[in-house]
């Protein structure tokens, strides 16, 4: 990639770490989500 100037080079490092950002909150609720229905069932499955 050759930049035009320092401008451009920091908003593509702003935008790149902004859709890091995103990608990795998806990926913590997604964890999240998945451990509580696996808490769910293995509280369900000891409560039989």
């Amino acid at each position: 990639m050759v930049w035009l100037n320092e401008d451009e080079c920091l908003n593509h490092g702003v935008n790149t770490m902004l859709v890091v950002n995103i990608s990795s909150m998806k990926i913590s609720v997604i964890v999240l989500i998945v451990s509580g229905i696996s808490m769910v069932i293995i509280s369900l499955s000891f409560v039989k």
